[in-house]
């Protein structure tokens, strides 16, 4: 058996271990070997192979299995060019805090630099925020350690292996037997160590940097703290993308309003408004006293100056990339979601409630006019998602008029909508819809 061989068979056998179940592969010769062991690993019911001839297409079908299915997604590519094809998806995953394991086969160290053909810097491609682990050609034992602290790293990683010629091993049975017993799938992987453990302490490193010139000047509860909050302020809580439920949760136990765009997975419930962005421009939103913001709320300038304001008291979430949303450097970060012992007032939401009915019904009104197209587009379409359902919405203008169109939903119903709201590219939509179609396997 190759030496390319073993090290792509080791790949495999620790993916399944990571609890990846999904790979998409955009094939090459310099990845031949990986082609052929991700075959047989589909072949054999241990994972899913997705192949994909552009690798554009091939890192947001990734990404959107991952948003499908809550797990880590690996994306296959081979060497040069194609390995950079995949940085817009990589991207969206680094700051959506997505699972997306770019595993890139590459030449040897040594060519490196030397004129050779179709070889360049794939090591750290990706940036600073992307942790990356390069492997030898015969470096089967670093594998294991590398792919399980990617998998749980939230946000793209990479493995960048080395293949050593020749790409395929001469020996036929190598290729159409089971997996051998040195790297057997029930084999528990060995605790991350070396190499992997640096890369993601690299970046994790960074990020705290980061994070600390960000909060520059903004208070920040203990690492771990949980925070209670008493329900005298006038407050409303801010759901982004990706929040989850805990957001609808804290709303409803605090009696507070629920500003949730559509990709926020709280957007249910009894305390969700649909015209939030707008009633914020109105009496209402001069009223706030305190924001708690969740997830990553990007769609309109109006919740952004709300989060921004620092004459109101604003604590924000850490989310699942790790990162706490404040643009104007002012919150209070906390690393769990907070909790209230007590809730507030009926008068509170009952003001924003009665808003909320009033402009709804002047926004339909608009878009029963000639000109309101988009918005009954919109309404449509939000009527559509049915119980069970998944939606992916485009980035842009689209997901804005679904925020003002579709009605909060009830909670428990497991509907699920997705949009690229990471870095919110309106590139790759289609490519990440049918990766979540295929990563959410219940979904109509």
């Amino acid at each position: 058996m190759s030496a390319a061989t073993t090290l792509a068979l080791a790949v495999v056998a620790a993916l399944a271990r990571a609890g990846v179940t999904d790979v998409v592969l955009a094939p090459g010769s310099r990845s031949a070997a990986l082609a052929v062991a991700l075959h047989r690993a589909d072949a054999g019911g241990l994972l899913r192979l997705h192949v994909r001839i552009d690798e554009r297409t091939a890192g947001f079908l990734a990404l959107g299995l991952a948003k499908g299915s809550h797990r880590p997604v690996a994306v296959v590519t081979t060497s040069g060019t194609a390995v950079a094809n995949l940085h817009p998806a990589v991207l969206e995953a680094t700051h959506a805090g997505e699972r997306v394991l770019v595993v890139s086969a590459d030449r040897p160290a040594a060519l490196r630099r030397t004129g050779a053909n179709q070889t360049t810097e794939q090591t750290g491609i990706f940036g600073s925020r992307v942790p990356c682990t390069d492997v030898a050609p015969t470096d089967v034992a670093a594998v294991a350690a590398a792919v399980e602290a990617a998998a749980r790293h939230r946000g793209a990683s990479q493995l960048n292996l080395q293949f050593a010629e020749p790409l395929l091993s001469a020996e036929p049975t190598a290729l159409t037997t089971p997996m051998a017993e040195p790297i057997a799938l029930t084999t528990r992987a060995a605790a991350p160590t070396g190499e992997a453990v640096a890369a993601v302490e690299a970046v994790a490193a960074v990020e705290a940097v980061g994070a600390k010139d960000r909060s520059a000047g903004s208070p920040s509860a203990e690492p771990g703290a949980v925070v209670r909050l008493d329900v005298g302020p006038r407050t409303v809580v801010v759901a982004g993308d990706d929040a989850g439920p805990p957001a609808r949760l804290l709303a409803q136990n605090a009696n507070w309003p629920l500003l949730a765009e559509p990709t926020s997975g709280a957007r249910t419930g009894t305390h969700a408004l649909r015209t939030y962005r707008l009633l914020l421009g109105g009496e209402l939103g001069t009223r706030i006293e305190r924001v708690v913001v969740t997830g990553h709320p990007t769609l309109s300038r109006p919740v952004t100056r709300l989060i921004s304001r620092s004459d109101i008291e604003v604590v924000s979430v850490r989310g699942p990339g790790g990162v706490c949303t404040d643009p104007g450097r002012i919150a209070q970060h906390v690393d769990s979601m907070p909790f209230v012992d007590a809730a507030a007032a009926d008068e509170w939401i009952d003001a924003w409630r009665e808003a909320d009915r009033r402009v709804g019904r002047a926004v339909d009104e608009v878009a029963s006019q000639p000109g309101g197209l988009a918005l009954q587009v919109a309404a449509e379409v939000a009527a559509a998602v049915t119980p069970q359902a998944l939606l992916t919405v485009g980035s842009s203008q689209p997901v804005r008029d679904l925020d003002v169109m579709a009605s909060p939903f009830p909670s428990g119903q497991r509907r699920l909508i997705v949009a690229n709201r990471g870095l919110s590219g309106i590139d790759g939509t289609v490519s990440t819809a049918v990766g979540a179609a295929l990563g959410r396997r219940d979904s109509s």
